[in-house]
């Protein structure tokens, strides 16, 4: 009967027939010498599912590698734009403490500064003008606020340094020094001096004096 059977198969038919009977001769097998089939199942799942978990954490490991590859990059490039940085604050701060030794000197040779200021030729004396409500008149008072040489149709003028009343003309400063001044900044605090720095301009046109140009002091404290 048997040989019948076989008789009447076709070669495929053979061959998937003797596939499925491996099959079970191998899970009997295993079955008989390891561990129930059932278990096998089981831990195959486990382990796949293990693998699976290993897997997705090594992808995360790589997506962390290079994250911190580029950060690592990031403060490679930040160190060295901080190193640029600090060579050129370094490179500025010479350049500053070499003009600040350098405007120190200027400073001090402009405190040394003294205008050349008299009467010349056959000019014996000064011409004194003195402030009154804002407007400048010719006086013989030698304590008068400006004193001037006349030079030409003008006269150059300064600030009476010698005699007239410094407090005074600090304090009323917007009548008696602003209309005829240029006043350099104030460089101390309750000043009590008034000190020349450059001659002014002024002229007399029908009887009115003009100024050209205004005179430069400072306000300092001696």
């Amino acid at each position: 009967m048997a040989q019948y059977i076989i008789d009447t198969l076709n070669p495929q038919e053979l061959a998937d027939a003797m596939a499925a009977l491996q099959a079970i001769i191998v899970r009997n097998n295993l079955e008989k010498n390891f561990c129930p089939i059932h278990e096998y199942d089981l831990v195959k799942g486990e382990l796949d599912s293990l693998t699976l978990t290993c897997q997705q954490q090594l992808d995360e490991l790589n997506k962390n590698k290079k994250i911190i590859e580029t950060e690592t990059n990031k403060r490679e490039s930040l160190e060295s734009q901080l190193l640029t940085l600090q060579s050129q604050f370094s490179e500025l701060s010479q350049k500053y403490e070499s003009q600040s030794e350098e405007l120190k000197k200027c400073y001090e040779r402009l405190d040394s500064y003294t205008i050349d200021f008299k009467p010349a030729g056959s000019q014996a004396e000064f011409i004194y003008f003195d402030v009154e409500n804002g407007v400048m008149k010719e006086t013989t008072q030698k304590s008068a606020y400006y004193k001037a040489i006349k030079n030409g149709n003008v006269f150059e003028f300064v600030y009476n340094e010698e005699k007239a009343p410094h407090m005074k003309a600090i304090n009323g400063s917007q009548f008696i020094l602003e209309p005829f001044c240029e006043i350099e900044s104030q460089i101390s605090q309750s000043p009590n001096f008034v000190e020349n720095r450059g001659k002014g301009i002024l002229s007399l046109e029908d009887g009115n004096i003009v100024i050209k140009q205004k005179a430069r002091i400072r306000i300092l404290r001696k």
